[in-house]
């Protein structure tokens, strides 16, 4: 199954993004719960069936609410508010060196969430929506190398600027549509935000430096994967899921959505189809995180995504 790439289409307007992060599924209905209501944080209500994900504000109501059979992941706990409302809460804020050990938990509920079709794959799916890489506003690692990609070679030269300030960095781009550098190439600092641009094409993107602590967790965490024994491709989606838990726990500094992307496009399909699964389903969270973001920056032109 082909992963899919995601391309840059420099779009209208996009200056900054404030940080926004995939919900955390806190608990898992695990069996039957007929006539329970859901009544989600902004308001809206679902009727409960099994496997309804609960998030942070949630509140289930019904008569008996002590028969409902929950699973609780991560930080989350139920609060009795009547004697017919549980309320879902996060018990605290979960430190960075905390998370590998729920790296099992979190792959667990993302694979309990309804499964996409056997035919969806990032080739397909969404496919109208071109995103830029490595995102709207993403966190890179010190040291490593990344990826800078937009789709046509119409641009002439890359620039990188100290946001709202002087530029920093630029290269001739003439003929290409990627380059890739470090961020200590960029000069880019710890608590600096530098957008970056490609001269000809509409749109500027936000990056930023993971902190010196920071990095060294993630890092850690990461070997610590690689150390595993079990299979190699297992590992890698392993690695993706805690990128994308490190970012949805720390969405004001962290955002290593792109590279959970980037490690999940080298695992190969139709080995297994619980991996496969896997694969789509973290890359999809993946697709909702820039969702989000450009939403939230260019949501006027949400809908005229060119295609």
């Amino acid at each position: 199954m082909l992963r899919r790439s995601i391309f840059v289409i420099l779009i209208l307007l996009v200056l900054t993004v404030t940080a926004i992060a995939n919900p955390l599924v806190l608990a898992t209905v695990m069996g039957d719960c007929i006539d329970i209501k859901v009544i989600r944080k902004n308001g809206g209500t679902d009727f409960c069936q099994k496997y309804t994900m609960l998030y942070e504000g949630d509140k289930l109501q019904a008569s008996r609410i002590d028969n409902v059979e929950i699973k609780w992941h991560l930080n989350g706990e139920g609060k009795r508010l009547s004697n017919n409302e549980l309320l879902i809460v996060g018990t605290k804020k979960m430190p960075l060196a905390t998370l590998l050990p729920k790296i099992n938990d979190f792959l667990e509920t993302v694979s309990l969430q309804p499964a996409l079709p056997a035919t969806t794959n990032i080739a397909t799916d969404l496919a109208g929506k071109r995103y830029p890489l490595p995102g709207f506003k993403a966190s890179l690692l010190p040291g490593e190398p990344v990826s800078f990609v937009w789709p046509y070679p119409t641009g002439r030269v890359i620039t990188f600027n100290i946001n709202k300030g002087p530029e920093v960095f630029r290269r001739n781009v003439i003929g290409v549509t990627s380059m890739v550098v470090t961020p200590e190439e960029l000069n880019l600092k710890p608590f600096q935000d530098l957008s970056w641009h490609v001269v000809g094409m509409r749109g500027s993107f936000i990056i930023s430096l993971v902190d010196g602590f920071s990095n060294r967790q993630i890092l850690q965490d990461l070997q610590q994967i690689d150390e595993e024994t079990g299979d190699d491709n297992y590992k890698k989606v392993k690695k993706a899921a805690y990128l994308q838990l490190v970012s949805d726990v720390n969405p004001d500094s962290i955002d290593l959505y792109w590279k959970s992307h980037n490690i999940l496009q080298s695992v190969p399909s139709g080995t297994d189809r619980q991996l496969d699964q896997l694969v789509v389903k973290l890359d999809y969270r993946m697709e909702q995180q820039l969702d989000k973001q450009f939403r939230q920056s260019c949501g006027a032109c949400h809908g005229h995504m060119p295609q």
